[in-house]
């Protein structure tokens, strides 16, 4: 018996797809591809980020922060997996470039700053400091250097001394929230102007005049006030 036209046609329908069909298929399997292909780089990259070679590893966090939110996922598993302190510091920079405000930064650099160990080389103390200068690039992680002004360990405070120190000294360009992050830690500022240790004391000394140099209210005032209240005059420290 002849197969109706109708049916046949809703059969072959079902059996062969439409170029509609075939195109998006194959654009769903390239997608897939390049995103494979995209995954696999990525991984060679957060591997070359622990290269001895300071140019591979340079490149590898350049050609990452070029990837933009496509490499967050990868650095966030990379954190969490990879113990080396160096290494973390090197994935934590990429990621402050493309997501400044993601939760993991402050922990890492914190963990880092204050990681300090007797027997640490030259080239680690430089990355911890560089650590804590890292800080003083958000409001969160201004306020996070304010404990570290406390801290037992003369390296950690110095680090967060260094860290207020560039941006101090070109106060009217940052953001309003980071200004109001510098006027908050004040008083702890002025507080560690008599700091036993003579590098802290003579570094947030220069922060303080740098503050009150700026006119930038009410951070002038405000450190005016705090160093009136502190009973020297600010030529003395």
């Amino acid at each position: 018996m002849a197969m109706k036209p109708l049916v046949l046609i809703i059969l072959l329908t079902m059996v062969v797809p439409s170029s509609f069909h075939l195109k998006s298929v194959s654009a769903t399997l390239g997608r897939d591809f390049q995103r494979t292909n995209t995954d696999a780089s990525i991984l060679k990259l957060l591997e070359a980020l622990k290269s001895r070679d300071e140019n591979t590893w340079e490149e590898a966090a350049d050609a990452l922060t070029k990837l933009g939110s496509a490499s967050v996922p990868p650095l966030e598993h990379f954190l969490q997996k990879e113990r080396q302190e160096l290494y973390q510091f090197r994935a934590v920079l990429v990621l402050t470039e493309v997501a400044p405000d993601h939760p993991a930064i402050i922990p890492t650099l914190l963990k880092i700053a204050k990681g300090r160990r007797i027997f640490d080389s030259e080239k680690i103390s430089m990355m911890r400091r560089s650590a804590g200068m890292s800080l003083a690039g958000t409001p969160a992680g201004i306020q996070s250097l304010v404990p570290m002004l406390k801290d037992k360990d003369a390296f950690v405070r110095r680090s967060a001394a260094f860290a207020f120190d560039d941006p101090t000294e070109v106060l009217g360009a940052l953001p309003q929230k980071r200004q109001a992050a510098i006027n908050d830690a004040l008083p702890a500022l002025v507080a560690a102007i008599d700091d036993k240790d003579e590098v802290v004391s003579r570094v947030c000394c220069e922060v303080v005049n740098q503050i009150i140099r700026s006119k930038i209210e009410p951070l002038t005032s405000n450190a005016l006030r705090l160093v009136r209240k502190r009973g020297k005059p600010i030529n003395e420290c």
